[in-house]
């Protein structure tokens, strides 16, 4: 059955296309007539998908005769997406009809054109499997393509009747539909009866244990052990993960800090992660951040030169630390946000993304907004406080004067209030707050500004950009946002662009941050809630933008802790900041015109020069993927770092 394609769909894609985010990657013919066409959409929320087109290529129009994207969007019962819409546009223009095959049959997802591509086993987590009278519930997390999780639930009468199901997919909320997620975890459930011999569903119940697959045990030392595949590690992971059960139960019975006598339980309560091993002991060296016994707080610098295996040691510490989440403090899952300013973090390293199911955000219409008011503790003429930071940010990158911020200051104030929102009454602040755009449409309209200086061409420049997301419904809070590892892909953008991103998003971050209460914590053992990286941190660090120090400062009350990574110790500091003094863990790599100097600021052995000397040489004679680590108060150990190609055993990333 073919249709011509909706104009809703069409003008969607359209949208895409004139906005210019649409690349067509490959076009391979199939024939005379027929050719397969492949793309990639870049999508609000910093979403991109890749959308797959077979055509046949008819004088007045185009017959798609296959069609797929990554995307859960569909059309109703028609299945054809907007990202397809723009890929056919961008390839074939839009003074063609397009028409499309509309396929059905059994196993197809409603809202697909298409059966979906199988997700494999190893991606779906079971998380509840439990039985009562009214038969089976199972509840699972589903680890699918570029970062997304999926949260499926059945409902089970009898041996195979599913009663009742739901997903929180977009496939789910469109068609009702039993999505690709909840099929797989039904899968996944038959797979794990079929794999247990003697007791069946009702005598695993009595015990209230999640039915799993008994892997191999995860080896004491991965550097001295085989390689592992990347599921090996995650099935391991899963074998020794607390039950879900058990961590809620602990939580329920002592919401106060967990008791002394529970310090010597085997139960993990810190994530352990393995930098790497001693080179003149070959004994594993672990960087225990929830330890207050081994660090007082978890800001790391990580310094080397190119090529010294800065970025492997860097990727392997993000990787072990989302994967060892189950092993934080109370169970507390942990939000990762990565600056990237070279893109070693995005889709082009698909398998650091697929380790850490990491979600890539273009810096294009960012789901968060810098003129929030939630999630903010209250303060007197709070809007002013917010448009303030923004201003000043703006006025250091890009050196505005008085008049010209004062300007911007009141721009971003007359935005406020033609929101409803009153600086001085506080009933007004929970509605949405103005966007970027709202604000230089305020600007725009003022006649009072001057539109030919140098604040025209940072409101010219920033509006042009589109960094920031112009619809207040499609935002949210940045620290709801940070959910697993979510990378700020920043590469080929100019210095200012970078800049200010960051510098913006660490003001919102800090305040959100003070919002958020303190961790919770023992006598030993901290919660850590959020982590940041930035990377080549370098140009950032040397604005000695005031958020980041105060994070840098202040984090460790609010479980959150900093990595900043850079090629030189000299960076840390840089202009009137001394940022090394915020810093507890180092892992120095070789580094390019080391000066004794350097040493001597960033391990305070101006007093001892023969120390210096010592580390000096250490630091010199390093060779690729070694470091001189230290943590804490702690000695320095020279390590061969654990990378993370070895890590995930691929070479190639």
């Amino acid at each position: 059955m073919r249709e011509l394609l909706s104009n809703a769909i069409r003008q969607k894609g359209r949208e895409f296309v004139q906005n210019e985010q649409v690349a067509v990657t490959t076009r391979q013919h199939l024939g005379d007539t027929a050719a397969e066409v492949q793309g990639k959409v870049f999508c609000s929320f910093g979403f991109v998908h890749h959308p797959r087109i077979n055509v046949v290529e008819l004088r007045d129009a185009n017959v798609v005769t296959d069609y797929t994207c990554d995307c859960y969007e569909g059309n109703g019962a028609s299945g054809f997406c907007s990202h397809c819409a723009a890929l056919a546009i961008a390839a074939y223009g839009d003074d063609r009809e397009i028409i499309f095959e509309k396929h059905s049959g059994q196993g197809a997802a409603a809202g697909t054109g298409r059966l979906f591509q199988p997700i494999p086993m190893e991606q779906v987590q079971i998380e509840e499997d439990r039985q009562d009278a009214f038969g089976r519930y199972a509840a699972a997390r589903v680890f699918c393509d570029f970062g997304f999780v999926h949260h499926p639930r059945l409902h089970i009468l009898g041996s195979d009747e599913v009663a009742d199901y739901s997903c929180d997919c977009y496939e789910y909320a469109a068609s009702k539909g039993m999505c690709a997620h909840c099929q797989v975890l039904l899968c996944k459930l038959k797979q794990t009866d079929g794999a247990e011999e003697g007791p069946d569903t009702e005598a695993a119940s009595d015990t209230e244990e999640t039915p799993t697959e008994e892997p191999e045990p995860t080896p004491e030392d991965p550097l001295q052990s085989a390689p592992v595949t990347e599921a090996d590690w995650f099935a391991a992971e899963e074998a020794t993960a607390p039950p879900e059960e058990e961590a809620s139960a602990s939580s329920e019975e002592e919401p106060a800090p967990l008791q002394e006598e529970n310090d010597s339980s085997d139960v993990p309560r810190s994530m352990q992660i393995l930098l790497g091993e001693s080179t003149e002991t070959q004994e594993p060296v672990y960087w225990c951040p929830n330890d207050t016994e081994q660090v007082f707080h978890t800001n790391m610098g990580i310094i080397g030169t190119m090529g010294t295996g800065k970025t492997q040691f860097t990727k392997s510490l993000v990787t072990q630390l989302y994967r060892q989440q189950h092993n934080n403090f109370d169970g507390q899952r942990l939000g990762i946000l990565i600056f990237d300013y070279k893109g070693d973090y995005n889709e082009s390293k698909p398998g650091f993304v697929r380790a850490t199911h990491a979600r890539i955000l273009k810096a294009y219409r960012l789901p968060f907004n810098p003129f929030s008011l939630t999630e903010i503790r209250p303060k007197p003429q709070l809007p002013i406080h917010i448009a303030n930071t923004f201003t000043d940010t703006i006025a250091k990158i890009y050196g505005l004067g008085p008049k010209q911020s004062a300007s911007l200051l009141r721009c971003i104030i007359q935005a406020y209030q033609n929101c409803g929102i009153v600086p001085g009454d506080p009933t007004t602040w929970k509605r949405p707050a103005p966007t970027f755009s709202q604000v230089y449409d305020v600007y725009c309209a003022n006649d009072d500004i001057k539109k030919n200086d140098s604040l025209y061409a940072v409101m010219e420049k920033l509006f042009q950009f589109q960094i920031f997301e112009d619809s207040p419904e499609r935002t949210k809070s940045l620290f709801a946002l940070l959910n697993g590892v979510v990378v700020l892909d920043l590469s080929g953008y100019d210095a200012d662009i970078q800049n200010l991103i960051v510098a913006i998003t660490l003001d919102l971050f800090y305040s959100q941050m003070q919002n958020s209460g303190s961790s919770r914590m023992d006598k030993r053992y901290r919660q850590l809630k959020k982590l940041i990286l930035v990377d080549e941190a370098d140009n950032f660090m040397s604005q000695n933008f005031p958020a980041l120090k105060k994070i840098l400062k202040e984090g460790r009350e609010f479980g959150v802790g900093t990595i900043l990574s850079t090629q030189f110790l000299t960076h840390f500091g840089t202009g009137s900041d001394d940022y090394s003094k915020y810093i507890l863990t180092w892992a120095v790599h070789n580094v390019a015109d080391l000066k004794r100097s350097d040493v001597e600021f960033v391990f305070q052995t101006d007093a001892v020069p023969a120390e210096t000397e010592r580390i000096f040489h250490q630091i010199k004679a390093l060779e690729k993927h070694q470091s001189i680590v230290k943590i804490g108060n702690a000695p320095l150990i020279s390590i061969q770092d654990m990378p993370f190609w070895k890590l995930v055993s691929d070479p190639q990333d």
